[in-house]
């Protein structure tokens, strides 16, 4: 029977029933539409934390934390950030729901510095990466690759030594460096003597040390860093995300309880960056 018929069958002098005039769950488009986009996310980070779980168990060395420069408290201190920033969103959607749009945005402001205070750290982990040469693809894993890069960079930076202030040649370096340059030429330098030999130039003129490219063997070094930087890469885009998505309602110079459902959204966007990084710390700071 049609609501229409219903209604036209209601005896007289009885109240009309109210007829729906919309179908569905009992939340708003936006807030069921964030929370499905959040559930594609659950699986899409499940699935690269458990890739990283099953890699692990199956490779046949894992680096440590302190080979590969992973600095524990820095991943602390991140999640203690995002912890207190996850506080701080709750308080700016709770003040803006009460229509104080000012502390609203104070709170919003705070939890804005915390995720570039994130991101800075981060940043500062991976210049440390960097700066020690540990990219995926560039670690030595065996003797024999770590000799190769090593006679691959010796020779060419030998024969350019630095000088004095003063500019002028230091014979006894640049004989010495080009002595070595020759050695590491030759059509198969043997390793122990080759290693001996750039101990000895070291030792021999400490200030031109660095001439010499210092390469360590990692085994599994490389397979750790792809999951890494993948991972914590992706999260961080992740992070990028939710700056931008809570610079809006900040930037915005009409902020009042209209934007309450764009700011609830976001905190639980911003909660689900922060409940990724949870599970990550342990992952790859921990075990």
């Amino acid at each position: 029977m049609s609501a229409e018929a219903s209604l036209n069958s209601v005896p007289a002098g009885h109240a009309v029933p109210s007829v729906p005039s919309r179908m569905g769950l009992p939340i708003r488009n936006g807030k069921l539409g964030i929370w499905l986009f959040l559930g594609t996310e659950v699986m899409f980070f499940t699935a690269l934390i458990g890739s990283l779980i099953v890699l692990r168990g199956g490779a046949a060395a894992w680096p440590s934390q302190e080979t590969m420069h992973v600095k524990l408290w820095a991943g602390a201190v991140n999640t203690l950030v995002l912890l207190t920033s996850s506080y701080f969103v709750v308080v700016a959607l709770n003040k803006l729901g009460s229509g104080d749009a000012k502390a609203a945005r104070k709170y919003l402001a705070l939890t804005l510095l915390l995720a570039c205070l994130f991101l800075g750290i981060k940043a500062y982990e991976y210049s440390g990466k960097f700066a020690h040469d540990l990219l995926p693809g560039r670690v030595p894993e065996t003797a024999e690759i770590a000799r190769r890069k090593v006679l691959a960079g010796t020779a060419t930076v030998l024969l350019d030594v630095p000088v004095n202030d003063e500019g002028a040649e230091q014979a006894p370096v640049r004989t010495a460096a080009e002595d070595l340059a020759t050695y590491v030429r030759a059509e198969d330098p043997a390793v122990e003597p080759l290693a001996e030999r750039v101990e000895a130039f070291r030792k021999e003129f400490p200030a031109h040390a660095a001439a010499i490219p210092e390469v360590a063997v990692i085994p599994g070094a490389n397979l750790w860093l792809s999951t890494y930087f993948l991972i914590t890469g992706l999260h961080a885009v992740h992070v990028i995300v939710g700056i931008l998505l809570l610079a809006i309602p900040l930037l915005a110079w009409n902020l009042s309880r209209a934007w309450f459902p764009f700011l609830e959204n976001t905190a639980l966007y911003w909660h689900f960056v922060d409940l990724v990084w949870i599970f990550l710390f342990p992952t790859v700071y921990l075990i």
